[in-house]
């Protein structure tokens, strides 16, 4: 599984905001917002800002969504905030120094709270921020950064990753496994020398994999999948489809 494509984050069980990553030679990035945890979504405008690629999403408050994207004819890095739920946007360039992305076209370097890094591996995948800390996705697994240095979390080879900024555990994707027969969901507690890895479930997809993005928030859970949601509300325990 290649670059993230799309983005998930939940603001709480009920709002939230997912987008389709975009491109500067193709196709724009597109962002939705629901209301209902997922129920329905409703396309969102930007504006006059002309959001090319989007590199992230964040939540700031309830009513403040911040987008890191490169924006325009230059497709440049800037902020792209909004302060009203999503009805008006701005773009702030001079707002990156405090942001934490990876841009595909340099994926060898990471920008940390505005502080440009060294990847740990070759492609940097996904970012998640976990504190004050930040963990990739790489295809040779995870990494989490700290004191300026790397460990290696894990091997396992996931399709996408998630942290719950309400507890700080950490979720992952990764196809299939001996007793599950499709998307199989776990949890990685970072230690000294690796991670705990408890299995926490299994999501049935009908649809094929790709393009893939998973949210967590509390007991609730999101994994979206090829345009199609899916969600648990049991601590990723058991999974059912969004209509």
């Amino acid at each position: 599984m290649g670059q993230t494509t799309t983005f998930l984050e939940m603001y709480d069980g009920n709002l939230g905001a997912r987008a389709t990553a975009g491109s500067c030679s193709g196709i724009s990035a597109t962002l939705e917002l629901t209301a209902d945890g997922g129920s329905t979504w409703v396309p969102v405008s930007f504006g006059a800002t002309v959001v090319r690629n989007v590199l992230s999403l964040t939540f700031v408050s309830d009513t403040q969504l911040d987008v890191v994207a490169k924006v325009g004819t230059a497709c440049s890095p800037a902020v792209v905030t909004s302060y009203t739920s999503g009805q008006f946007w701005q773009a702030y360039p001079d707002r990156l120094a405090g942001s934490t992305y990876v841009d595909p076209s340099a994926p060898s370097s990471i920008s940390l709270q505005g502080v440009p890094i060294a990847s740990p591996c070759a492609q940097v995948l996904q970012l998640e921020p976990l504190g004050d800390q930040v963990v990739a996705r790489c295809a040779e697994g995870l990494f989490l950064s700290g004191g300026g240095t790397w460990t290696h979390v894990t091997l396992d080879p996931t399709i996408a990753i998630a942290v719950d900024q309400t507890t700080g555990r950490l979720f992952g994707a990764t196809v299939g496994g001996a007793d599950c027969d499709g998307v199989l969901i776990r949890n990685y507690s970072p230690t000294a020398d690796g991670a705990q890895i408890t299995d926490t479930g299994c999501v049935s997809v009908a649809e094929p994999i790709a393009d893939p993005a998973i949210e967590w928030v509390g007991t609730t859970a999101w994994f979206w999948n090829k345009g199609v949601l899916h969600t648990s509300t049991d601590s990723g325990a058991t999974w059912r489809t969004i209509p």
